[in-house]
């Protein structure tokens, strides 16, 4: 890469004896004393601050993964039945009211959902099917599980 004058490769020669010596790393002249020092001042450009809606996101959606395998089939079931709705005229036609897509953002998008979910339930099983009476008491704990947030986020200004 490096050429000389010449237009030849310069290469620096190594003593094949002297490879492996290493320089004493306790020496008191190679360790810098870095008492005193402000990481968090010299290293301020770099550091990024986190996005306090993010990382509500990201908590949520721990949570969604915690819960139990019934509420997050109840969860599925909901937004496959919003799917449908959105897909089917015949099915938007037939409902009173639209299902909200649960895409928007993960945890606020799911509560509309669900929320809506829980007001029309009886139409939803009967016109849309995939949902049966037990599924309704998953549904109004997860309205509350997600309306926590919304307070939260209300108070916070968020």
């Amino acid at each position: 890469m490096w050429e000389d004058e010449n237009g030849e490769d310069e290469v620096e020669a190594v003593d094949d004896e002297n490879i492996f010596d290493v320089e004493d790393p306790l020496d008191d002249d190679l360790v810098q004393d870095i008492d005193g020092i402000d990481f968090a001042t010299m290293f301020e450009a770099q550091y990024r601050q986190p996005c306090s809606i993010h990382s509500l996101q990201l908590f949520v959606k721990d949570c969604i993964r915690a819960l139990p395998q019934r509420y997050q089939n109840v969860l599925k079931k909901a937004k496959v039945a919003s799917s449908k709705l959105h897909h089917s005229t015949k099915l938007s036609e037939s409902m009173s009211k639209q299902l909200p897509t649960p895409g928007e953002t993960r945890w606020n998008g799911q509560y509309r959902l669900l929320n809506v979910l829980l007001r029309e339930f009886d139409k939803v099983q009967l016109k849309i099917g995939g949902f049966v009476d037990s599924d309704v008491e998953i549904v109004k704990s997860s309205v509350s599980f997600f309306q926590a947030f919304l307070q939260h986020n209300k108070a916070t200004g968020v």
